[in-house]
């Protein structure tokens, strides 16, 4: 992965990188919850500035509006595939986002175009599991996503976040950009354990 841009200000100091997780965040499961564990702990990093762009208002966005993360949610059921890539586009150009973080397929096909036409330099997308295998037109359907999703990881991802080592050979041998994977566990929040 190549190095963050000069995060220096003019008059010498650092200033902090800003990170903004994309979730379609239509449920509350694994990926969600960790999303907000990791939100957690990384709101008080002082290096980061942290946001959060949501396609749905559920949970997700609940929890991390009570921990103060700026949360912003977009209704994907109220809008085409293209305007939410315009409205994130601009989110991100707004906000002059260094690393977008993606979690599922769609975020990372919405997100990735977003991110290249906002001039955001970095990708990250974490695979918090495998599909399950589909049939009918339900797997026709997830054939496509996969197609479109593997194609924007290629192009545009930094790193591909396996949460497991097991993961992360399962990737390598799908086809996946090796040079891109890196397993990281999932963190716990030991105060709610």
């Amino acid at each position: 992965m190549e190095t963050l841009r000069d995060t220096s200000t003019v008059d010498g100091s650092t200033r902090q990188v800003r990170v903004c997780h994309l979730m379609s965040a239509d449920l509350w499961a694994g990926a969600e919850v960790q999303v907000r564990t990791m939100a957690s702990h990384l709101r008080g990093c002082r290096e980061l500035q942290l946001m959060v762009v949501l396609l749905n208002d559920g949970r997700l966005a609940r929890e991390l509006r009570l921990l103060g993360i700026d949360t912003v949610t977009l209704d994907e059921r109220r809008q085409s595939s293209w305007e939410l890539v315009r409205r994130v586009t601009c989110i991100l150009r707004a906000n002059r986002v260094d690393i977008l973080h993606t979690h599922r397929y769609k975020d990372t096909v919405l997100g990735a175009l977003a991110a290249k036409l906002a001039g955001v330099p970095h990708l990250v997308r974490t695979m918090h599991g495998m599909p399950e295998p589909m049939e009918g037109w339900a797997g026709v359907k997830f054939g496509a996503y996969d197609v479109f999703d593997r194609a924007a990881l290629w192009c545009a991802a930094d790193r591909i976040v396996a949460v497991s080592r097991e993961m992360a050979e399962t990737l390598r041998g799908r086809g996946y950009r090796r040079s891109a994977i890196v397993a990281i566990h999932n963190g716990l929040d030991l105060a709610a354990v």
